[in-house]
């Protein structure tokens, strides 16, 4: 979950509906390293595989503020593709997250499979308050996550740039869409808020509040790092064909066998 730093307020109902700054179902601790080391935390239980994004964002381009001509979809492309580019795990995985074919699911209905990004007028029937986004993990007990959906608020003033807080006398905060996409996507792939007491956190995008942090920092790829999650391994099916030869009845042929390794999906 991610809030509008103008705000000094948090919604009581979210204490009781989420921990660690993301909507779950089970129980879940909140790990943390030595103190001073670093100030990433950890959401158990860690992804089981890496994660196709069903992404259901409008496709239609717009002349953003500091972003140039993009869509929301594109957007969260690119967000999915910075987490992409340090790496995901103890054996960093350059393609946690891909893009599936968008499918219109309802990920306050319960669980199905698909990884949905999507915007919500309202908090899986709450209202939103300061709150930019919602990311709910799903698994069954004992496993790993196996699901994670990802809600934008659809009623916040959006728009895409870099650096400060952009904040118009008119309209109040505009929230930059893009650092709110990386925030949420740390969420789905295990991180939570860094502690935010003065000298105890590094810069990072997983703060709880935006801030003029609008991209990845080494703690936030050091926290990716850490998550207990390597790309499952891939099984190989060996196709062999022989040679063809054309014998004559009482010759001997010597047939020579050639195999292609195929990497199967999933």
């Amino acid at each position: 979950m991610r809030q509008r730093s103008a705000s000094s307020t948090k919604r009581n109902f979210w204490s009781h509906l989420t921990l660690c700054g993301i909507i779950v179902l089970g129980a879940v601790v909140c790990l943390t390293g030595p103190r001073n080391a670093y100030s990433f935390v950890l959401l158990p239980p860690p992804p089981s595989q890496g994660m196709p994004l069903s992404i259901d964002l409008p496709t239609e381009t717009f002349n953003s503020l500091g972003r140039g001509v993009t869509s929301f979809s594109l957007l969260a492309e690119g967000a999915a593709s910075a987490w992409n580019d340090i790496g995901v795990g103890l054996s960093p995985d350059h393609a946690f997250f891909t893009k599936s074919t968008p499918r219109q699911r309802d990920p306050c209905a319960g669980i199905d499979g698909i990884n949905t990004v999507t915007f919500s007028k309202t908090n899986c029937g709450l209202g939103w308050g300061d709150v930019l986004g919602i990311t709910i993990r799903r698994w069954f007990e004992g496993n790993n996550v196996f699901e994670a959906d990802v809600l934008f608020n659809d009623t916040a003033p959006w728009d895409a740039y870099s650096g400060p807080i952009q904040l118009f006398v008119t309209i109040g905060q505009v929230d930059d869409f893009t650092r709110t996409a990386l925030h949420e996507f740390g969420h789905a792939l295990g991180l939570g808020h860094p502690p935010g007491a003065p000298g105890q956190s590094a810069p990072a995008i997983m703060k709880s509040k935006s801030t003029d942090v609008d991209s990845l920092q080494p703690d936030d790829r050091d926290g990716a790092h850490a998550i207990l999650y390597v790309r499952p391994t891939k099984d190989f099916r060996i196709d062999v064909t022989p040679e063809s030869q054309t014998i004559r009845p009482g010759s001997t042929a010597e047939f020579v066998l050639s195999a292609t390794a195929t990497l199967q999906p999933g």
